[in-house]
């Protein structure tokens, strides 16, 4: 109440077609400061950094999924936050989730997934009877 929030998508898909990946937002809605938000609802021991890349991966999608059959261009969004929820309340927290973020986002993405495959890149042991090279 405090905040007029008048909600406009809440959990809803997101997706990237050139990046490949997606993800679930929490909400995007406009606020008493008549801006339009996307919003993460948090209940963890506080706000993080690693939350920011998270948003800008939602930000920067390509498409968020209204329903099963219609999915949209990403709508643009005036500021990014974490609606950090505590047994005593809740605060907003603003985000800086922009285009450097989402870089970092998938930067990180891919050191995660060479990361993932770091074991297959360790092939057993050879003898000099049966070398095969491996590039």
């Amino acid at each position: 109440q405090d905040w007029d929030l008048q909600a406009e998508h809440v959990e809803s898909a997101i997706y990237s077609v050139t990046h490949g990946y997606a993800g679930t937002l929490d909400l995007i809605a406009t606020l008493c400061d008549g801006c339009r938000w996307l919003l993460d609802l948090k209940t963890s021991k506080g706000v993080y950094g690693d939350m920011a890349l998270q948003q800008a991966a939602y930000r920067f999608a390509e498409f968020l999924a209204v329903d099963d059959d219609e999915h949209i261009p990403m709508p643009q969004v005036d500021a990014v936050g974490i609606v950090h929820v505590r047994a005593d309340g809740a605060d907003l927290v603003p985000l800086t989730a922009g285009k450097g973020e989402f870089r970092a986002f998938l930067y990180v993405a891919q050191v995660a997934a060479t990361a993932a495959r770091l074991n297959e890149l360790v092939h057993a042991p050879i003898t000099p009877e049966k070398i095969e090279v491996n590039a």
